[in-house]
């Protein structure tokens, strides 16, 4: 109606001038047409600059990242928050019942077959004191390999760098998973710079790789790196929490509905996740700063902005419909 109304007063309007004003009938008709050509040339055959702006993350390399090598106990802390260490310094000892169990079983084995082993030698009997023999030799790389992973309970530091975590002391006697992360332990070198691509934009990014593009820090300063590489899949994980939507980032989450006990958060529609090279103007950045990447420049009309925005939006109902 709100269309119709105003159409149907113009075509009156033309149709009086064509009777009574033909002049200035065919003067609208050519206005009219033209500025009806213009508008359609802009929005179908005029080409807009466009880029894609994607969000990016200042973390700490998964490599710095300090990880349990088994189940058990923080036993004991040797380090803060903060402080400077060198390439094996101890950082954390775990404590693991259930391998010291199997260790004392194992050695309880390897003595009563070394007694047998013995007494077969006595006796001259070879063939089972070959077997015995085999049987320690077997016992004694699996006391050797319990001994290792008991060993490796006491973290040490990889490299040199700062011990970064909080609440160390509240650790103590906590319970941790294999593969659960204690600390951190970087420097400045050890920053990573990810980008977060959606599907739809892969292709004109792929297109950038070993390119410059331009980064926009939350401060409005502005950076030259480079695109290196894209991760050939995409996920849902979130990398660090700071992206999602609940903490004031970008991206739209969910929470990981595998585990109703967890806070992991996923997001809502999967991204690529790709590597910028981090320079050095922005070493003052603190790690976990939110900043955006242009690339992908290229002409694009509004009627096709126009059709990508729709399907953009499409996307991301049909996404939160599964979701839910």
């Amino acid at each position: 109606m709100w269309v119709g109304r105003p159409v149907g007063r113009m075509l009156q309007y033309m149709g009086f001038l064509a009777r009574h004003n033909v002049i200035g009938f065919y003067r609208g008709v050519i206005i009219g047409g033209g500025l009806l050509a213009v508008g359609l040339a802009v929005v179908f055959a005029f080409p807009i600059p466009s880029r894609v702006r994607a969000p990016v993350i200042s973390r700490y390399a998964a490599t710095s990242s300090i990880r349990s090598p088994a189940n058990g106990f923080i036993e004991r802390v040797h380090v803060r928050d903060g402080q400077t260490v060198q390439e094996g310094t101890p950082l954390v000892t775990m404590r693991n019942e259930e391998l010291r169990c199997q260790l004392r079983q194992l050695q309880a084995e390897h003595d009563r077959v070394a007694v047998e082993k013995r007494q077969a030698a006595g006796e001259l009997n070879e063939g089972k004191t070959h077997v015995l023999r085999r049987h320690a030799e077997s016992l004694q790389k699996q006391i050797a390999q319990i001994e290792d992973r008991i060993e490796s309970l006491t973290i040490r530091a990889p490299n040199h760098g700062r011990v970064i975590a909080r609440q160390l002391d509240t650790m103590i006697e906590t319970y941790v998973e294999e593969g659960d992360e204690i600390m951190v332990v970087a420097d400045d070198t050890d920053r990573e710079w990810i980008a977060l691509i959606t599907p739809r934009h892969i292709d004109r990014v792929r297109a950038c790789v070993g390119e410059n593009v331009r980064l926009v820090s939350s401060g409005h300063r502005k950076f030259t790196s480079r695109l290196t590489r894209i991760e050939p899949r995409a996920t849902d994980r979130l990398i660090e929490p700071a992206l999602a939507s609940v903490h004031g980032g970008p991206l739209a989450t969910r929470q990981d509905r595998d585990d109703s006990d967890s806070d992991q958060l996923r997001m809502l529609q999967p991204h690529f996740h790709a590597w910028l090279a981090v320079v050095p103007d922005a070493s003052d950045l603190p790690v976990g700063m939110r900043m955006f990447v242009d690339c992908g420049y290229r002409s694009q009309t509004i009627a096709s902005r126009l059709r990508e925005w729709v399907r953009s939006v499409y996307e991301a109902h049909q996404t939160a419909q599964h979701a839910t």
